[in-house]
């Protein structure tokens, strides 16, 4: 092992330490557990690789399950990941891959039986038979068979689903999975998807015998710690500000407001909600907040020196919608009038311009507000059929 991968795998290790501690105390945001489960797994597999690697380490073969199950449990716990990420309501049917994956563990078992003190594969003390090194042999293939197989499978239908989501969002009528859950998806993908190479090859490599490593093995090897360590690092980025506001938006802004009586008791008297109403009109005709992608009822309250509660009553009590409602109908209303300014524009780059991050986000925002997807309605501003869309927008 290269000290160029000794210094790779500390710092892999030391990043997933540092993400899982972060996903830790993210107690309030249930969506975002399950990743813990999956760093630390991750991380787990670096460290049993490392001390697998290292050439005065015993009990090798211990450390060899511990990388080949590190990367079977993966898969699951990836699975649920991507489904909690995407679709928080929906419960994981894993039950199938439990099954495989338990398959595939005790296939694996026979391997701890050959762990020995020495700091080699093979115990030169105590040999072990040939017909013995067979039985351990085909094992370890029925476990790289079954985590070959399932990883490619399972990673595509993580695609399929983040490809189908804003649809499946939308025929349920709940909010749509945010910019930073797409993020987190295409970081889990990518890192599995570079395990699942060098983990099979590891696999296969060890299954034959071959106690060195070769150099295909290091290359896959060390792309898999650099891949992994960049998603590491994407995400530990990821994690400080967007997911305490998505926290504080939770808990700040009332999602339903149907109890009439609610603010009662409210601070909140008829001179105050008209001086949030205006500074709201100035903060989007005359300051363009709502175009910017970041902005949140954090960032918002904090914008107009109003209290986020106190925004998010008059949201509900007046314009009758909450915070992400509101939001969207601005920026449908701002992407309706560059599109009637400018038909040939480009889809995304009008959503960009509003402040959507994602194509399918805006596609699924513009329907619900409109009734139109972007491309009919650009087809409509050349035929003059979307005027009652148009007026609908300019008197709100």
């Amino acid at each position: 092992m290269s000290s160029l991968q000794i210094s790779l795998f500390a710092i892999a290790i030391s990043y997933g330490m540092l993400c899982s501690y972060r996903f830790y105390r993210m107690k309030s945001a249930p969506a975002f557990r399950p990743l813990l489960g999956f760093l630390i797994i991750a991380t787990t597999g670096y460290v049993a690789e490392w001390l697998m690697l290292h050439p005065d380490t015993p009990f090798k073969n211990a450390w060899l399950w511990t990388v080949i199950n590190s990367a079977l449990l993966l898969l699951p716990v990836f699975w649920f990941c991507i489904r909690s990420l995407l679709s928080p309501e929906a419960v994981p049917k894993i039950k199938a891959i439990g099954w495989l994956i338990s398959l595939a563990v005790i296939t694996s078992l026979p391997l701890l039986t050959t762990t020995h003190w020495g700091n080699t594969f093979s115990n030169a003390i105590s040999p072990t038979s040939a017909f013995y090194i067979l039985f351990v042999q085909s094992g370890m293939l029925i476990s790289a068979g079954i985590y070959a197989v399932f990883t490619p499978h399972l990673l595509m239908r993580a695609r399929q689903l983040t490809n189908n989501s804003n649809k499946a969002a939308l025929g349920n009528e709940r909010k749509a999975p945010s910019s930073l859950h797409y993020q987190l998806v295409n970081l889990l993908i990518l890192a599995l998807a570079t395990k699942w190479m060098c983990c099979f090859l590891r696999v296969i490599h060890c299954a034959f015998g071959v106690e060195d490593g070769g150099y295909l093995l290091n290359v896959v090897m060390t792309l898999d710690i650099v891949v992994t360590l960049w998603a590491l690092s994407q995400i530990f980025k990821l994690l400080p500000s967007q997911i305490e506001d998505d926290v504080v938006n939770k808990s700040s802004e009332d999602i339903v407001p149907n109890i009439p009586n609610k603010y009662q008791n409210s601070g909140v008297n008829a001179v105050t909600r008209q001086r949030i109403l205006t500074k709201l009109r100035d903060a989007c005709d005359k300051n363009g907040l709502h175009r910017q992608s970041s902005v949140s009822l954090k960032t918002l309250s904090e914008n107009l020196c109003e209290k986020p509660h106190y925004i998010s009553q008059v949201m509900n009590q007046e314009l009758g919608c909450n915070f992400y409602s509101w939001l969207n109908q601005q920026r449908i209303k701002d992407a309706c009038e560059l599109l009637a300014a400018n038909p040939e524009a480009k889809v995304i780059d009008i959503a960009e311009q509003v402040g959507f991050n994602a194509k399918s986000t805006f596609n699924s925002a513009f329907l619900k507000q409109t009734g139109y997807t972007p491309r009919r309605f650009k087809q409509s501003l050349k035929k003059g059929t979307n005027r009652t869309v148009r007026s609908s927008f300019s008197s709100k």
